[in-house]
């Protein structure tokens, strides 16, 4: 296993494939959030440039489309350049992360429980990566 994180490269995005956004709650890397999501294609919009198309699994499976969308229905699309893509993985390589950040998760606790006996105060071995907000709708 890798001491850091492999996103997707963007030249191995397969529209039509699943792939999963690997995000973090807190702080200390210990909440995280994995989701489906499919990748939709690169620029369907005219004018795109390096634009990523993506839409959560759930509404997908269900036959909702981008340019489809009906009121009301729930829908989750990100939609952002190469930048946004640090989130993004295949499953194997989120399987890998999150192995590895609940080991960074383990021993920061721990390490916080030792200092804390010993009555200092103690800051987590980990923070949360920089991200970036994509954009998020329920129609494009």
């Amino acid at each position: 296993m890798k001491l850091y994180a492999e996103p997707i490269a963007s030249k191995e995005l397969c529209d039509g494939e699943v792939y999963f956004s690997l995000q973090f709650a807190d702080r200390q890397l210990l909440i995280p959030e994995l989701k489906p999501f499919v990748f939709l294609g690169k620029n369907l919009s005219e004018g795109d440039v390096d634009q990523f198309y993506f839409q959560d699994f759930a509404s997908y499976s269900k036959g909702i489309r981008l340019g489809s969308v009906e009121e009301n229905a729930s829908v989750e699309f990100q939609i952002g350049g190469l930048e946004n893509l640090r989130h993004i993985f295949n499953f194997d390589h989120a399987l890998d992360s999150l192995i590895r950040f609940s080991m960074i998760g383990i021993r920061s606790q721990r390490s916080m429980k030792i200092v804390a006996s010993c009555g200092t105060m103690g800051k987590p071995l980990a923070s949360k990566p920089e991200t970036t907000q994509w954009c998020r709708s329920s129609s494009p």
